[in-house]
């Protein structure tokens, strides 16, 4: 913290009452007459102490209908140096003074009566409890399949929408960073807390909130729960729609619910408006409200004017139909070039061949012809179809049978995990070439030295069709790394290290993958790379950001600094484009930070993004390798701009020379 910041911490709890509100809120969640009652001291002078631990960022508050309930604010729990100063002075009280003590008394009265209440509440409804129990599974059985279902990789953010007595939060507890729940139950939320206080889970909070318009944003959970809920509400579908809004790309939405039934007694007694869904209701459910994601995602990142955009599909051929229904309106609704993906898995000839046939007479005249993932998932063994395309080069030549398309293909810097050397890979991509390709992605990398040197080589093979770099930004590292295991790319160390113990800290991982994407592209773009493809995988907003950034790699300027970007609609860019005359077109400013030629902004900072230049770097590139270009870039190093007046440019050093 900084010297203010601290002060002004000391300043909020430097009174007696502040700092026996702090003492009891470290122990959990209170209501303002909850603390009124434990202080002995009046609802407008509590309620004045603690706006000023509110004011001062220590204390956050959450109403509920009548009720305010305070808690400690997510900075004093999640910001070290303030944790640290807030233990080191509840460490100092002494915990038998006697002001202190009776406060402490007080607060395990205060969770007693809250338990009793609970109590009552489970005693006058048990016995109805337990004949809905015996509608449907053992509880312990349904609650297995939940968790199979959820994997076990730890999550950062799990959502439980209607969540009753918190179940699925305890059932989760040890599986994710931070847990909510969400009802409009008051009665229920009570025994929640409770349940959660007796269960000493500490990182589980639940809040009073509409589970069609909760305030949160969107794509911000790993896993949203909806267990036995829909079939109280009234639109079941806006609920899942609202549950979709709510997660990751890649993250799970799990629903357990009745399924069909007749038992009417249940809308008299028990407020069930619906009797169960069968599978196809909750499935369409999901579907529409992934394509409401999806068409947001295409809205936002229309302005960008992309040279085409990409649906795909699941593994083994999943969510097929769903997506050509997709790609068919993309191509009808919007002015996007759009491409299809098309595999050969699951499918015959014939059945391909008619989806060609449709994608042409619906306008989608590009396709991305893969192999495709084995119905098992990536991993599993692959085993082309009896009547089908083997593999991508058959796809590509039976496409352009079926019509003149434009075709993209697969390709692989590192080797393909069922390749037996990358020589084969090569030896394919030539085949898929001679059938008719005109483009190829490579799969996701991030180390550019391995696209660099990949590029060298098949240009020594004769291949020159347009080879577009894959950029997957690290939305969850855990789920990037076992991607990269699965498809055999490289995680270089650097990467490894930056996002360690950041398990517990979204917002800076996501600031960190922005950065790396950003200094990837821009690494790129020094060597010559034009043209980037960029797995959004449905995260429009890091996608958005990262191609502002760019601004169409030709449209940044960089130069040496401080290690910050500037938009155009900053006023500092104002001052710096003063110091660069001539270069009015650019539309951001990355000032970089470098210690030694080889950091993070690859062999230097030349400027050689504006389009005159890069074209004649462009030219002088196309046939030379890349330790040649490395030698061109140390040579450029020594006249490289220094774009801030003032500041010594670092030293001229080659690989390996000390720094």
């Amino acid at each position: 913290m900084t010297l203010d910041e601290t002060l002004n911490v000391f300043r909020a709890i430097g009174e007696e009452t502040r700092l026996r509100i702090m003492a009891l809120l470290v122990r959990g969640e209170l209501t303002v007459s909850e603390l009124t009652t434990i202080l002995g001291q009046s609802q407008p002078r509590v309620s004045r102490h603690l706006k000023i631990l509110a004011d001062a960022g220590l204390a956050e508050r959450h109403r509920e209908g009548a009720w305010m309930f305070y808690r400690l604010a997510g900075a004093a729990q999640s910001d070290s140096s303030l944790s640290a100063v807030l233990e080191s002075i509840s460490s100092m009280i002494d915990a038998g003074d006697r002001i202190v003590a009776r406060d402490g008394e007080r607060f395990v009265q205060s969770r007693e009566a809250r338990a009793a209440l609970a109590a009552a509440y489970f005693r006058e409804n048990a016995r109805e409890w337990n004949r809905l129990r015996r509608l449907h599974l053992p509880e312990s059985d349904i609650e297995a399949r939940i968790i199979e279902l959820a994997g076990e990789e730890k999550s950062d953010l799990f959502i439980d929408l209607g969540t009753g007595t918190g179940r699925m939060l305890e059932l989760f507890a040890d599986r994710y960073s931070t847990g909510v729940g969400y009802d409009l139950s008051h009665e229920m939320l009570s025994i929640a807390r409770t349940n959660l206080e007796q269960a000493q889970i500490s990182h589980a909070q639940v809040r009073h909130g509409d589970l069609f318009s909760l305030p949160l944003e969107g794509g911000c959970a790993d896993i949203v729960c909806v267990h036995q809920v829909l079939h109280f509400l009234a639109e079941p579908g806006g609920a899942v729609r609202e549950a979709a809004r709510l997660l990751k790309q890649g993250g799970k939405l799990i629903i357990s619910d009745f399924a069909p039934h007749a038992l009417e007694f249940l809308r008299d007694e028990h407020a069930h408006r619906r009797l169960g869904f069968s599978d196809d209701e909750v499935s369409d459910w999901c579907t529409a409200a992934m394509q409401t994601k999806l068409w947001s995602a295409v809205e936002k990142l229309a302005p960008l004017q992309p040279d085409f955009v990409s649906v795909t599909y699941g593994a083994g051929g999943s969510t097929r139909e769903r997506t050509h229904e997709t790609v068919a309106r993309i191509a009808k609704e919007t002015n996007l070039p759009v491409a299809a993906h098309l595999t050969c898995v699951a499918a015959t000839k014939d059945d391909v061949d008619s989806v060609l046939r449709d994608y042409w007479a619906a306008g989608v005249k590009h396709i991305v012809a893969l192999r495709g993932d084995p119905p098992g998932g990536p991993g599993d063994p692959y085993s082309p179809h009896p009547g089908g395309y083997a593999n991508a080069a058959e796809l590509t030549a039976g496409a352009k049978k079926i019509a003149p398309f434009e075709i993209s293909v697969g390709c692989y810097p590192e080797q393909h995990p069922d390749s037996p050397s990358v020589s084969a890979d090569i030896e394919m991509l030539k085949k898929k070439i001679d059938a008719g390709a005109t483009r190829a992605i490579t799969q996701f990398f991030y180390d550019n030295s391995v696209y660099l040197r990949y590029i060298d080589r098949i240009r020594k093979e004769g291949i020159d069709i347009p080879i577009a770099p894959g950029i997957m930004p690290v939305t969850s590292f855990a789920g990037m790394r076992k991607m990269a295991d699965i498809c055999g790319a490289t995680i270089p160390g650097r990467l490894v290290k930056l996002f360690e113990n950041l398990d517990d800290d979204p917002a800076t991982r996501q600031l960190i993958a922005a950065t790396v994407a950003a200094e990837q592209c821009l690494d790129l773009a020094e060597h010559g790379v034009e043209n980037f493809h960029f797995y959004t995988l449905n995260r429009d907003d890091l996608t958005f950001a990262l191609c502002h950034m760019l601004g169409g790699a030709a449209n940044i300027l960089r130069v040496y600094g401080c290690g910050k970007a500037i938009s155009f609609d900053d006023p500092e860019f104002a001052e710096m484009m003063e110091l660069f005359p001539g270069f009015d077109r650019a539309r951001s400013v990355i000032r970089v930070a470098v210690d030694r030629v080889s950091d993070s902004c690859g062999w230097g900072v030349p400027i050689y993004e504006f389009k005159e230049e890069r074209e004649q770097l462009r030219r002088w590139v196309s046939n030379k390798s890349y330790d040649e270009w490395k030698e061109r870039r140390y040579d450029r190093n020594e006249t490289s701009v220094d774009g801030l007046p003032g500041l010594v440019r670092p030293a001229y050093v080659k690989k390996g020379d000390p720094v």
